[in-house]
């Protein structure tokens, strides 16, 4: 009778629900398939290397992997994390009239919901603000206009008729718009958690930081396809990456090291 109602239980149903959801997200809905496009070369989907790319970081790394970092170990900063990447793919969902990339875009939202989704506190804003995290801020600007600057393209694309790939009845430039918003808002809801000192708060980066840098090195190798940003765009991308986790830590670092540093009293 007691295990019915044990929280404990409860924890456990949600973080082997939200596991079950992250592998649904990168199988069924063909997270790994279209990101190992490109590696198997195949060339039926040649022209559309990128736009599978795109999809494939979206759905294998940055819904799944804050999602079963949750399900190993249970953390404030997963649940905002999804909901952030859920929110990018559906304005870009919104904005490009695409109806069902709304509904999976609140799907997404509904993973995020598993991990007991708290709201973040305002007081991580105020501390980004600090002298000490001036160098992550602007790699967090920079990801925000950038991705808003590659999401209209790709919405214009769409609306201009250029020739596109579906997955699942969905359109992928409309979702390309998403998986850019999405690196940036997952990298912010990693430098919240940062801020806020949250267990694993250095893991948060790696969804953003590998897809941006996988990202950049296909974009690189296919310049002139739908979707790429080019080779000095896919040049800046793969460093942009691993600067995000370079100044992750240096940031805590710094953060940790100044809030441990004594004060001076007269």
């Amino acid at each position: 009778m007691n295990a019915m109602v044990d929280p404990r239980g409860g924890r456990l149903g949600r973080r082997i629900a939200a596991a079950v959801l992250a592998l649904l997200w990168a199988t069924i809905f063909f997270g790994i398939i279209d990101l190992t496009v490109v590696i198997v070369q195949n060339l039926d989907f040649f022209e559309h290397y990128l736009l599978e790319t795109g999809w494939g970081l979206l759905f294998t790394f940055l819904v799944p992997l804050p999602l079963l970092a949750w399900a190993v170990r249970p953390q404030n900063w997963n649940g905002v994390q999804v909901a952030a990447v859920a929110l990018a793919i559906l304005l870009a969902g919104l904005v490009g009239l695409a109806p069902g990339q709304v509904v999976v875009g609140c799907l997404v939202a509904g993973s995020a919901a598993l991990t007991g989704l708290r709201r973040p506190r305002l007081a991580g804003l105020r501390e980004l603000a600090r002298v000490a995290c001036w160098p992550l801020d602007l790699l967090l600007l920079a990801a925000s206009g950038v991705a808003l600057f590659y999401g209209w393209e790709m919405l214009a694309a769409a609306r201009d008729g250029v020739v596109d790939d579906n997955t699942n009845g969905l359109m992928h430039l409309p979702m390309q718009a998403g998986f850019g918003l999405a690196i940036a808002a997952s990298a912010v809801a990693a430098s919240l958690a940062l801020v806020a000192r949250s267990p694993g708060r250095r893991v948060a980066f790696v969804p953003a930081a590998l897809s941006a840098s996988w990202f950049g090195v296909v974009a690189r190798a296919y310049p002139e396809h739908v979707g790429s940003i080019g080779q000095f765009g896919g040049t800046l991308a793969i460093f942009w990456g691993v600067l995000l986790l370079l100044t992750a830590w240096a940031t805590g670092w710094l953060t940790q090291h100044h809030r441990q540093a004594p004060t001076n009293t007269p």
